[in-house]
């Protein structure tokens, strides 16, 4: 199984362990539980050395290289957070159990009292009389709350060890080689200098047409007033012969 199957194996036996009414197959469920928690931390250090010599081999001026390795660094921590969810929501249930449990054959106790029991045991012996009921039911919970103190405790620990690990795990960024820099600038600023000259050359054409054709508009204004010149001087010989 790869990580995020055993996590979702792992939130199965979590809650069948929950769900188990006898002692022996909540004992048989608890050693899946831990054989496969241990598996998983295994399985961290192994992806977390992959990723480590993936961002060691990362050409960091390529940006695709670096976005792959970004996303199985962003892949993997969503699955951790996954898992710490879980085990979270497992640890919260685990110690509502006990807290019932407790209450259950001493009436009398506060639920905060109760919570205390549960989170401070660390493996001290109560007294069985200090409980009310038949003595083997008193034996048996506090057995289950003992073995359950010991779980609230193990999950604490790998609660911290998860977050760790999500500290631990930094992205990579771009980072543009100098040359390669110096290149792209000076093609960019190549680039305006040519566009500066298409803005000139195009302005200077502008120019030269609008020159042409005030030229052309000269000229026809000068032979219309030469064809007036000389119809006036045609017209004023005419009338002499006339007369």
């Amino acid at each position: 199984m790869d990580y995020k199957e055993q996590i979702y194996a792992l939130k199965q036996l979590q809650k069948k362990q929950l769900g188990e009414a006898s002692s022996s197959g909540s004992s048989k469920i608890m050693v899946q539980i831990n054989v496969l928690s241990n598996c998983l931390r295994s399985q961290q250090k192994d992806i977390v050395q992959s990723i480590d010599e993936l961002k060691n081999l990362c050409d960091i001026h390529d940006k695709d290289q670096v976005c792959q390795v970004n996303n199985m660094n962003r892949n993997f921590k969503n699955a951790i957070r996954d898992l710490m969810v879980a085990n979270s929501d497992y640890q919260h249930s685990i110690r509502d159990n006990s807290v019932k449990q407790y209450m259950c054959l001493n009436p009398k106790v506060s639920e905060a009292e109760a919570l205390d029991f549960v989170e401070t045991l660390n493996g001290q012996h109560v007294s069985v009389i200090t409980m009310k009921g038949p003595k083997s039911n008193v034996v048996q919970t506090y057995k289950g709350v003992s073995a359950r103190y010991k779980e609230l405790k193990e999950l604490e620990k790998s609660a911290a060890e998860l977050n760790h690990l999500v500290d631990s795990l930094h992205n990579i960024t771009v980072t543009q080689d100098t040359q390669f820099q110096v290149i792209n600038e000076n093609l960019n600023r190549s680039s305006l200098d040519l566009e500066r000259g298409d803005a000139n050359v195009l302005s200077s054409i502008s120019r030269s047409r609008k020159s042409k054709l005030m030229g052309s508009w000269l000229f026809v204004i000068v032979v219309f007033i030469a064809l007036l010149m000389i119809g006036s001087v045609v017209g004023g010989l005419v009338k002499w012969s006339i007369l």
